[in-house]
C-alpha cells in the first residue's frame, strides 16, 4: 500500500500545480487585444509622425504602433477599416493603409 501511496501523491501534485494558472508566462490574446486598444484620444492624438501609422503600412506594421483597434468594419469604398480611440479610422486596401481619417 505505501509503495503506490508516493506515486500517487507526486501525481496529484503535479496535476493540480498545472491547474493553478497560467503559469507558462503567456499572455491571454483577449486581454492583450483590449489593452492594447485602450489608448487614449490624448496619446492619439499627441503621437509625433513617427509613431503614427502612414499610407503604405502593413496591418502588422499599424498593429505594432498602435496595438489592436476597438472595431473593424468592412467599407465599400475605401476597403477594411480599424477605428481606433477618438474617431481615427485607418483603412486598408490590398493590403496596406489606403487612407488615414482623424
Amino acid at each position: 500500500m505505501m509503495k503506490y501511496l508516493l506515486p500517487l501523491l507526486v501525481a496529484a501534485i503535479f496535476l493540480l500545480s498545472g491547474c493553478s494558472g497560467n503559469t507558462s508566462g503567456r499572455t491571454n490574446p483577449d486581454v492583450a487585444g483590449t489593452q492594447a486598444a485602450q489608448l487614449t484620444a490624448t496619446a492619439i492624438s499627441s503621437m509625433s509622425p513617427s509613431t503614427s501609422p502612414s499610407i503604405g503600412m502593413t496591418p502588422d506594421q499599424v498593429l505594432q504602433l498602435w496595438g489592436y483597434p476597438e472595431a473593424i468594419h468592412q467599407d465599400d469604398v475605401y476597403g477594411e477599416q480599424w477605428v481606433y480611440p477618438n474617431n481615427v479610422s485607418i483603412y486598408f486596401q490590398n493590403g496596406t493603409v489606403s487612407k488615414i481619417q482623424n
